[in-house]
């Protein structure tokens, strides 16, 4: 893998963890206010929220499972890297 990858690939998991980690707030808020309390369909929308919070919560883990297995590696991806 190109370090410029490597790196790109670091930032972006780095960042979109706070990035996926505001939505789901955002997404809580829109349970507490859109919602009647018994179902999860948002009364302003009409979606369901809670499709939308899993899939925040999946890619928050996501991004974060990269970024552990980014820097756990490290040494091994760039190492590829330069034997090519």
């Amino acid at each position: 893998m190109n370090k410029y990858l490597y790196y790109f690939l670091l930032l972006v998991s780095f960042l979109g963890i706070p990035y996926f980690f505001y939505w789901i707030l955002d997404t809580l808020v829109s349970f507490k206010y859109e919602t009647d309390g018994n179902s999860s369909i948002s009364g302003l929308s009409g979606k369901d929220l809670s499709i939308q919070l899993e899939v925040f919560m999946g890619l928050t883990v996501l991004s974060f499972v990269i970024l552990l297995l980014l820097l756990i590696f490290k040494k091994r991806i760039i190492k590829n890297a330069v034997d090519e």
